[in-house]
């Protein structure tokens, strides 16, 4: 059974304003420095040994190693494009649908945008 527990005062405020403006973004976070958070995933990716694993083909078998290179984040801008909505959905399907290099590659993709 899961146990529930009060909001502290602030997520109150949150939880309240939502609820008399259901539709508002006052609360969405902008103007992020891109720069910074790619370093903060890379630290994140860096921190943690399972992201750095790499599986190879040896002799037909597979094997594994730790990558020691550094982790890579893309970035990706629509905001200088006309129809931002319409190319991010688009790169969204393409993602979505691309294969997914799994030998001598990373077992993630991080992409801010």
């Amino acid at each position: 059974m899961r146990e529930y527990y009060p909001l502290s005062q602030p997520q109150q405020r949150i939880w309240l304003t939502q609820n008399i403006y259901p539709s508002s973004c006052m609360f969405n976070i902008g103007g992020i420095d891109v720069a910074l958070l790619k370093n903060a995933i890379r630290a994140f990716l860096k921190a943690h040994d399972a992201f750095s694993i790499r599986i190879i083909a040896q002799n037909q078998m597979p094997a594994q190693y730790f990558d020691t290179d550094d982790p890579i984040v893309y970035y990706k801008d629509f905001s200088g494009n006309e129809d931002a909505r319409q190319q991010y959905a688009c790169w969204e399907k393409e993602q979505a649908f691309a294969c997914f290099e799994l030998l001598n590659s990373p077992l993630y993709n991080f992409t801010v945008f």
